[in-house]
Formats: structure tokens, C-alpha cells, sequence
């Protein structure tokens, strides 16, 4: 049979609503494991290659980029992951995503926005990539 619908709600709470997992003895909250925005983007001249819930990307300088939320986070306890990489050149590495500058002088989350780094550990400095991909996970305001 088919389940069509355009919206679910948690019927003890609006927010919440509880899977059984696969082995049928667990649940987990549907939103919290959800993934709240995620980008992937041509880091030389920022620009998205595609998008989930982010708006424009501001380049902050080599290697540092801000990606405002479409929609806030409710907090900024949030966790990020991101990956980068360079390829087709005798010089091709991969680098590290993180937030933050290592003196933490760039910023780290905000509900608004988060803002990334990417390092190229053969260079051992900041460094733009080829192409950036990060996610968030967390709590929508």
C-alpha cells in the first residue's frame, strides 16, 4: 500500500516523532537524526554546486568561508563535518574542514551561520579547494 502526505506530526509532541529502529528494540527521534543543512560547493570563487538549507556563501578570505542559514539553528551546539579536496594536478591533496582559525580568532557556530576553514595539510596552510562539502546536524529554531 501507498502513504501519501505532506506533513507528519508527533501526536504527544508537534516536533517529535519516534522511529522503531531495525532491530525493532531501539527508536530514534526522526528530526534529531536528520541532517539540518549541508552544501557542496567550488571553493576558488565560492559558489554552491547544490545546497540544503544555506543561502549565500561569503568567502572570507583563502581557505575561509561563512554559509548563513536559510532557516536558524536553535542553537550553537550544533555539530559540523565537511571534507575538501583538489584534484588533477601533480600537486592534488586533500585538506581538513574545520571551524574556527587555530587562534579560534575566525568564529566558530552561530545560530545564524557557520563558518569553515579549509587546510591543506601537505602545505601545511589555509588553502582553497577544488570543491567543499560539510553538514550539520542539530537543533532547528
Amino acid at each position: 500500500s501507498t502513504l501519501l502526505l505532506n506533513t507528519l506530526t508527533g501526536k504527544t509532541s508537534a516536533g517529535s516523532i519516534v522511529v522503531t529502529g531495525e532491530g525493532g528494540s531501539t527508536t530514534t527521534n526522526l528530526q534529531q537524526g536528520l541532517i539540518k543543512q549541508w552544501v557542496n560547493l567550488t571553493a576558488a570563487t565560492p559558489a554552491y554546486k547544490d545546497s540544503f538549507n544555506a543561502s549565500t556563501v561569503t568567502d572570507e578570505g583563502l581557505g575561509l568561508y561563512e554559509y548563513p542559514f536559510t532557516n536558524p539553528m536553535g542553537n550553537a551546539n550544533y555539530s559540523a563535518v565537511g571534507c575538501a579536496s583538489t584534484k588533477g594536478t601533480a600537486n592534488s591533496y586533500s585538506a581538513i574542514v574545520t571551524t574556527g582559525d587555530s587562534a579560534n580568532s575566525y568564529g566558530l557556530h552561530s545560530t545564524a551561520s557557520i563558518r569553515f576553514n579549509t587546510w591543506a595539510y601537505n602545505a601545511s596552510s589555509l588553502s582553497d579547494q577544488d570543491t567543499v562539502n560539510s553538514m550539520v546536524s542539530g537543533d532547528l529554531a
